[in-house]
């Protein structure tokens, strides 16, 4: 199993650098490591002791796939805006064009530090793309160009890193043809290897990403469902995972 996964963490890697070498540049304004937190636990008294603590601990941006919801989305900007985050946000793969034109009428007036996450989907991308650009593209801008859309095809990796690598080239070929930088979305995790295998899966395939600034977020935190609890506090275990102690909020 060690000799396997020491393989395709390399034939990752290697596509990582092939890919990367194709890709549009990542988005400017620093966003690399993220974590994905539920929208329901906003307005709980945890949330924002925790995405404090997120902001001071490595991580520089939230992912969160929200409903098409203006008053939600205005919370999260003002709350990343204050801690120094930036914010990626989008909707469910299977959102329909009227979700998206509700998401494109949500969206802000004015500059702030977001990026729209597109579908996997590179038909379905292109045409959410297309909807909100439609609506004003001018509001998802970001960095030092003014006007130019910040949007990011996302895609899902994991647990078996050979066919990673392949996900990655082929969501790589469709980000390259539209112009749109790739964002890891939702971290996978192996369910067999256990222990310090699990954990070279883990930290490898950051390292593999992060040598190639391709940006990230974890969604379940090797092997949590979440992190954080229905009060919006970090759940411990996965503060532990991630090498850290839970902190006193």
């Amino acid at each position: 199993m060690t000799r396997w996964l020491g393989a395709a963490v390399l034939a990752l890697a290697m596509a990582c650098q092939d890919a990367a070498t194709r890709l549009p540049p990542p988005p400017e304004a620093g966003i690399l490591r993220g974590i994905e937190v539920p929208w329901t636990v906003l307005r709980e008294p945890g949330f924002r002791p925790s995405v404090r603590w997120l902001a001071e601990n490595g991580f520089d941006h939230l992912r969160v796939e929200l409903p098409p919801d203006p008053e939600a989305l205005a919370r999260l900007l003002a709350l990343t805006a204050e801690v120094g985050l930036g914010l990626v946000v989008g909707l469910a793969d299977d959102a329909s064009p009227g979700d998206w034109e509700a998401f494109a009428r949500a969206l802000p007036e004015g500059r702030a530090r977001l990026w729209l996450l597109l579908p996997e989907d590179a038909d379905a991308a292109a045409e959410a793309l297309a909807i909100v650009r439609r609506r004003d593209g001018e509001r998802i801008v970001v960095g030092p160009n003014p006007g130019e859309p910040r949007s990011l095809l996302g895609l899902a990796l994991g647990p078996d890193l050979a066919q990673a690598s392949a996900t990655l080239e082929a969501v790589g070929a469709a980000a390259r043809e539209r112009g749109i930088p790739v964002y890891c979305r939702s971290l996978g995790l192996p369910t067999t290897a256990e222990g310090s295998e699990r954990d070279a899966y883990y930290d490898d395939l950051i390292a593999a990403l992060e040598a190639h600034g391709i940006p990230w977020s974890l969604s379940d935190a090797r092997g949590e469902a979440d992190v954080l609890d229905d009060r919006g506090y970090l759940i411990p275990g996965v503060m532990a995972a991630l090498g850290r102690d839970r902190p006193e909020l």
